[in-house]
């Protein structure tokens, strides 16, 4: 059975199941503490970029207003922490085991201490700019960036351990809550790696949809662009478990490198997502 008629058949079957809860939180534009900036420049937007977890709450890195905001999964606004103005680009957000605030920036990934930046990892030296990373329950760090004129592919993906970056030969990098990696190659194949060996591989089945999110159980999540707004993936080395479609009406969304930083996936395997426009930023949360 071909690939396109095994995804019609699963998609038929699995969309008719029945889906956990789903729920969301509106927050408004503006420059108020528990509002969110948004402005276009020269016809480029720009707004909260990136969002992360940690103890059930809720980060969104707000590049515009140059601060965190944190909000409960009610929507309840908690606090902000103020960003230093700099040059130095914000990219991303992780919340590493300990609670504290990590952030991709165009020159190295810092941790956040007391409003002060401390840099931790230099990015490699073949990078142009970095656009995602993410941190394990191990501490190690996954980076993806776009790759310097030059090399063989367009793009950066590896693992920092004990502050050295090893590049693996991959487009998309992710990780689980306890440090299993997911690798996505060529031919749609994601392959999972324990401890730095070979666990197994997950067929993505279609070379539309984006990884993003591995469990611990090496399940891989995955999405990809429908007309309505996104339909996710959850897959295993046996095909795909589930599927669902949310509607998304972000101006935000764009390429891969903006989909890993919107869409993530946290320990308790919620899904949260960020859909940003000039009127609005909604942050969803479910499971498939």
């Amino acid at each position: 059975m071909n690939k396109v008629i095994l995804l019609s058949l699963l998609l038929l079957t699995t969309t008719q199941g029945c889906f956990a809860e789903k729920s969301s939180f509106i927050i408004d534009i503006g420059e108020k503490p528990r509002q969110l900036g948004f402005e276009v420049i020269n016809g480029y937007k720009d707004g909260p970029i990136s969002l992360s977890e940690f103890d059930r709450k809720i980060y969104i890195l707000d590049v515009v207003n140059k601060k965190i905001n944190i909000y409960k999964y009610s929507g309840e606004y908690i606090n902000s922490i103020h960003l230093p103005k700099t040059e130095n680009l914000y990219q991303d957000i992780a919340i590493n085991s300990q609670g504290q605030v990590l952030l991709l920036c165009e020159n190295g990934i810092y941790i956040l201490d007391k409003e002060n930046l401390k840099k931790q990892y230099s990015l490699p030296d073949n990078v142009s700019v970095p656009y995602y990373f993410s941190i394990n329950n191990r501490g190690n760090v996954i980076f993806n960036g776009l790759r310097k004129p030059g090399g063989k592919t367009g793009i950066v993906c590896g693992e920092y351990k004990d502050r050295k970056f090893k590049e693996l030969n991959g487009y998309i990098i992710v990780s689980s809550y306890k440090g299993l990696v997911g690798l996505w190659g060529p031919d749609n194949m994601v392959t999972i790696y324990d401890q730095g060996k070979i666990s197994e591989t997950i067929d993505t089945f279609l070379d539309t949809v984006i990884p993003f999110g591995l469990n611990d159980n090496k399940e891989l999540y995955c999405t990809e662009r429908i007309a309505s707004g996104y339909r996710f993936y959850k897959i295993n080395k046996e095909g795909i478990i589930n599927i669902k479609e949310m509607e998304f009406s972000s101006s935000l969304l764009g390429d891969e490198s903006i989909i890993l930083r919107s869409f993530r996936l946290t320990k308790n395997e919620e899904i949260i997502c960020l859909d940003v426009n000039k009127d609005r930023c909604k942050v969803l949360i479910f499971r498939l």
